[in-house]
């Protein structure tokens, strides 16, 4: 391997003709924890849409609610009509709703050790974390850690690195399906 990740190449990611381990293993786990999390989005998208229109939340009435900084934000009483807004509702509401959330995506399969935990939650954190484990086991090759990229240019960064890895893997026969290991 080369010291400078200026001159890296493809042989400096492989070992004995195949993905160095370490590399293998964060593309396979962030691969799982995509697919995972994909599948669980529209289950999650249908009950979230589903407990707007049964407990129709409204901005509740609280500072935070009332003004933000220098814009004026969405008004008390307003309908919240988007899930990830539930943080102006009533308090209360919010808890029957993530209850509510948490018992349907139960029903549906998805679970957690952690039963105060979102299973969505969960798997969004999951997701995130393998990303920044891919980026950061590509470091040594790259120079570029996790800490560097954000938004638009760490995403453009892990697709390049995964059609990168991905084909290496397929071309040096090692399976990334998620039935093997």
């Amino acid at each position: 391997m080369t010291n400078d990740p200026n001159k890296m190449t493809q042989a400096d990611l492989l070992k004995n003709g195949r993905v160095k381990a370490e590399i293998y293993l964060a593309v396979k786990a962030h691969l799982m924890a995509s697919a995972f999390l994909e599948t669980m989005r529209p289950v999650h998208e249908k009950i979230c849409n589903e407990a707007i229109k049964k407990f129709k939340p409204v901005v509740a009435d609280r500072e935070h609610n009332r003004v933000s900084g220098t814009r004026r934000r969405q008004m008390v009483g307003e309908p919240i009509n988007d899930w990830n807004h539930l943080y102006r509702a009533d308090e209360e509401l919010f808890a029957q709703m993530s209850q509510y959330h948490k018992e349907e995506m139960a029903k549906a399969g998805y679970t957690v050790e952690k039963p105060t935990h979102c299973p969505f939650l969960v798997a969004e954190h999951m997701q995130r974390e393998s990303v920044r484990v891919l980026i950061d086991t590509m470091e040594p090759y790259t120079g570029i850690s996790s800490r560097m990229l954000w938004g638009d240019k760490r995403d453009k960064f892990l697709d390049l690195t995964l059609r990168l890895l991905v084909s290496l893997c397929e071309n040096s026969g090692q399976s990334l399906s998620l039935e093997t290991d």
